[in-house]
């Protein structure tokens, strides 16, 4: 529509106009006037013109120029409503345009219908959702129906002029699809439902998006890991039935609403607030191992994994691992078990390596030694099969028979030979001799033992087959010299029958007459003593002398005589305190010496308790003697080791004596030192070594003058 004219424009055309008719007005009267009804010219006509001629003008004039007001008026109003309607339909172009764009550029499928339910408009998203159908009848474009479809909202929306919602789904190629259509009536000015129109969204996605959120919901319910939302000022917010149910509440309700510092211990709020809360603010999320404390008070391991999301809420996930503890505890005793047991494996392996290795080096040596063994050795099998045979086997049976029957190689026979040492085996077992003598002359005796598998069952036998003729004679050898030891025998026992006669010599025939000399000469030096002179006093004194040294000999002969015949009686001796007793009794002889008697505590012995008395008696009296002239003298009784074995000593720091001598130091009657410095009968370490030997030990001494001695014994384990 072209644009209307300007109204000022007009207005002087309509003025011009109205002037132009005045004028031809008056012209044309005139004019009419002087041709037909009068004469005189048109200019006189004029001049001549009455008052009442000229009023009726006036009226003419006044009545054309309303008339030309009139029309420029009418044609005012007409271009002011050209002019409304070119800006109403221009706005209309307008807001149409802005319309359809802002219709063609939402997401949503529009279309808009009249009330015959035909298709006045779609936009670009209902064109390509349902294609081109302006025009059409909605039904049978979209249905392919005749007639408007049952329950249709557009139809509702036309009756009742409300907005009605619906959700519908179809599957398309891109899967199912969910849509909500929104219908709605579309009114003029005054109200009157003109049209109709229908928004088809695709909801697809929403439906997506609450059916997953639906899900994530139920999952929070429905999960073992207790879960909730906390704010700051409101304190929690959410809380699922795991998560009151991990703090000992029965309901989440009982949770809402609270802090969650009621759910941790004094001391574990305090470590967390300074240690881990600064990472949550920090970095917006937090993981790791806190002290839960339940409803009860009691407390217990959780894990927690807390989450900041808009707003500052907390997103918290919590699980109670106490069972996880005690598992890691328990993997860990398992670890530390499999370590150990690895290790004893790794050791066994080893081992086991090592021994298969002594077992290859064990199976090279046997086959060494059967090889190389002086005894015939043959395996054979339960068929008895020859299966192996040595060489010393190969020579005493005359040749290799590997792979014949025994007894058709070694004896010439069809079966099995009468009490064959082999078969025996094979029936109980056990091992079985056989003695007998080759037709050569070689005695021989031949054992039989079974071989076994690893299950104990006998799989074949072992013969060794042994040349006796050097047992032979060396039983012959033996009966000799058995029979030269029964000789000793008697020898000896003859022998310790002359000792028991020279020992009640000793006691009864030879102390007899010398109690009677000393018995003289006491009795002399008592009657006559005044009258003999010094001369004769020495003789007597030296006859004395000499009586009570030969009695102390015979006294120390009989004592060594009885150690070597006594029988002995074995018993636990407390040889510390037969010591301490000893020393005492050394003591109460010569309470003017000063002697430090060291003496271990609690040194047992199973011995014979009278010999090894006798033993001290003589090793702690020789070491009194020979300490007499040390100022500072010890003696030390005690026990050691050496190489092993437990060695008892007695040690002193007296005299001492050459280390070159000692050869002869347990002899009878040989001394060390002059009879007049140490009187003795040297007779007291011949007595100590007997009875240390009887004991099937030793005994030794180790010296040096002037430094003291010390003896070592031992005893028989």
């Amino acid at each position: 529509m072209d644009r209307p004219a300007d109204h000022n424009l007009n207005s002087r055309k309509y003025i011009l106009l109205g002037i132009i008719l005045v004028v031809m007005f008056l012209l044309t009267d005139e004019f009419l006037d002087s041709i037909f009804f009068k004469e005189e010219a048109l200019a006189q006509a004029t001049a001549s013109t009455t008052v009442h001629h000229v009023l009726a003008r006036l009226v003419v004039v006044c009545l054309l120029m309303l008339l030309a007001w009139y029309v420029w008026r009418v044609t005012r109003l007409q271009g002011e409503m050209k002019k409304s309607l070119y800006l109403t339909q221009e706005q209309y172009q307008t807001e149409k345009a802005r319309s359809e764009a802002i219709l063609a550029s939402m997401s949503d499928a529009i279309s808009v219908q009249d009330t015959d339910f035909k298709v006045l408009y779609q936009n670009q998203a209902h064109r390509e959702l349902m294609g081109e159908h302006v025009g059409e009848f909605c039904y049978a474009a979209y249905q392919h129906k005749d007639a408007v479809c049952e329950g249709c909202h557009l139809a509702i929306s036309f009756r009742d002029g409300l907005r009605h919602r619906r959700e519908a789904s179809a599957v398309t190629e891109r899967g199912m699809r969910y849509v909500e259509i929104i219908s709605s009536p579309l009114r003029d000015a005054n109200g009157a439902i003109v049209a109709g129109i229908e928004s088809v969204r695709d909801i697809t996605e929403r439906r997506e998006a609450e059916e997953k959120l639906r899900q994530q919901q139920t999952a929070m319910e429905a999960s073992i890991d207790g879960m909730a939302i906390y704010q700051d000022r409101r304190g929690f917010v959410y809380v699922n039935q795991s998560f009151a149910g991990l703090y000992g509440y029965d309901s989440p309700a009982e949770l809402l609403g609270v802090s969650w510092r009621i759910l941790m211990p004094p001391a574990e709020t305090e470590r967390y607030e300074h240690d881990d809360r600064p990472v949550l603010l920090g970095e917006g999320r937090w993981r790791g191992e806190l002290v839960g404390r339940r409803k009860d008070g009691s407390i217990f391991p959780m894990e927690i994994s807390l989450t900041m999301i808009a707003g500052g809420d907390v997103i918290v996930v919590g699980r109670d691992i106490s069972e996880r503890k005690r598992i890691e505890q328990e993997n860990e005793a398992l670890s530390q078990d499999l370590a150990e047991r690895a290790a004893a494996l790794q050791t066994a392996n080893t081992e086991l390596h090592a021994a298969k290795n002594r077992a290859v080096e064990e199976k090279n040596k046997s086959d060494a030694i059967i090889a190389a063994m002086g005894d015939g050795v043959s395996i054979q099998g339960l068929d008895f099969t020859v299966l192996y045979q040595n060489k010393v086997h190969q020579d005493i049976v005359g040749g290799s028979f590997i792979g014949k029957h025994c007894y058709e190689a070694y004896s010439c026979r069809d079966n099995i030979c009468e009490g064959c040492p082999v078969s025996r085996s094979y029936n109980d077992g056990l091992i079985h001799k056989l003695f007998k003598v080759l037709p050569s002359g070689i005695p021989i005796e031949v054992t039989a033992s079974p071989l076994r598998d690893s299950e104990g069952s006998i799989i074949a036998g072992i013969e060794v087959v042994r040349d006796i003729t050097p047992h032979v004679k060396a039983e012959q050898k033996l009966k000799a010299q058995a029979d030269f030891l029964q000789q000793q025998a008697l020898d000896l026992l003859a022998s310790n029958k002359e000792l028991e006669s020279f020992s009640y010599t000793l006691s009864h025939d030879l102390r007899s007459p010398l109690t009677r000399i000393y018995a003289a000469g006491q009795a002399l030096a008592e009657m006559y003593g005044d009258v003999l002179d010094e001369n004769g006093r020495m003789f007597l004194h030296t006859i004395c002398d000499g009586s009570e040294h030969m009695e102390e000999l015979i006294e120390a002969i009989l004592t060594l005589s009885g150690v070597t015949r006594s029988e002995m009686h074995l018993a636990e001796v407390d040889l510390s305190g037969l010591a301490m007793t000893i020393a005492a009794e050394l003591a109460m002889t010569a309470p003017e010496r000063k002697v430090d008697f060291r003496i271990a505590d609690g040194v047992m012995v199973f011995c014979d308790p009278r010999l090894m008395k006798v033993a001290l008696e003589n090793l702690l009296g020789n070491a009194w003697k020979y300490t007499r002239s040390t100022p500072a003298a010890r003696i030390e009784f005690g026990v050691s080791v050496r190489d092993g074995e437990t060695v008892y000593f007695v040690r002193d720091n007296g005299a001492g004596f050459d280390m070159k001598n000692a050869d002869g130091l347990f002899t009878p009657f040989k001394r060390l030192h002059a009879a007049k410095d140490f009187p003795g009968t040297g007779i007291g370490l011949a007595t100590v070594q007997r009875i240390i030997e009887r004991h099937g030990g030793s005994i030794w001494a180790e010296a040096e003058v002037g430094k003291g001695a010390t003896f070592y014994f031992s005893f028989k384990r």
